[in-house]
């Protein structure tokens, strides 16, 4: 199928330049409806806020405060508590939590 449909000259696969994946769109012509085949693109956004304060909020606390990258200090341990404090209220820091939990995760990996 890769092969085949790279095959295609370009006037086929991209027949107008202001619409995108027009061969998939004319694939699944019939089987969705066209309000789905032809809406706006839509991100996708992971729960961190959700997983932030249930499953994962060990691995979380882990990361901000006894980790290696955690005992480096770089990052305010006042600041840190403040962020779950904040989270912890109901506001949205799921995804700021993540972020040094990724960087904790790479730190950990690397260093």
């Amino acid at each position: 199928l890769v092969e085949f449909t790279t095959s295609l000259p370009d006037r086929i696969k991209v027949p107008d330049k202001n619409e995108t994946k027009t061969l998939l769109k004319k694939a699944i012509s019939g089987i969705l409806t066209d309000d789905i085949i032809y809406r706006e693109k839509m991100g996708f956004a992971a729960p961190v806020h959700d997983w932030f304060r249930g499953p994962w909020k060990s691995l979380a606390h882990f990361h901000l405060f006894e980790s290696k990258f955690a005992k480096t200090g770089i990052i305010n341990d006042d600041f840190k508590r403040n962020l779950i404090k904040v989270h912890e209220s109901g506001r949205k820091r799921g995804s700021h939590i993540y972020n040094l939990v990724a960087l904790s995760a790479w730190y950990e990996r690397y260093f």
